[in-house]
């Protein structure tokens, strides 16, 4: 079994970025983790929304459906992701983008510019 067995597609509010990059730190990684800039419109100014297409551990997995980590208060925890739209699917939709392109249609969001993180 892989050691990231699951596909993880993410949307967060614009304004929330800075919250989740710093959320994201305290579970150890890189704090630069949402990259993929979205709006509704391709011809929109700034991205209204950030996206992270991932592979990803049961651990990270758990707490997207709701287990907090040990260290972060129950409050930001929950204030955090109430604002998430989340897809969880095996790996394998990972490869191509298909969890992330299918998360963002659901959400009607597109991409705004390319991005290596998009695939």
């Amino acid at each position: 079994m892989s050691r990231f067995p699951w596909a993880i597609a993410l949307v967060i509010p614009a304004p929330l970025r800075g919250a989740f990059e710093a959320f994201g730190q305290q579970l150890g990684h890189s704090g630069q983790e949402y990259t993929i800039p979205l709006a509704a419109s391709s011809d929109a100014a700034e991205p209204t929304h950030w996206g992270l297409n991932s592979k990803s551990t049961n651990a990270f997995k758990a707490i997207l459906e709701g287990t907090k980590p040990p260290g972060v208060s129950q409050a930001l925890f929950d204030q955090l992701f109430s604002q998430v739209s989340s897809r969880i699917r095996p790996e394998t939709e990972y490869y191509g983008g298909a969890n992330f392109k299918a998360l963002i249609a659901e959400q009607g969001l597109v991409v705004l510019s390319a991005s290596e993180d998009e695939d």
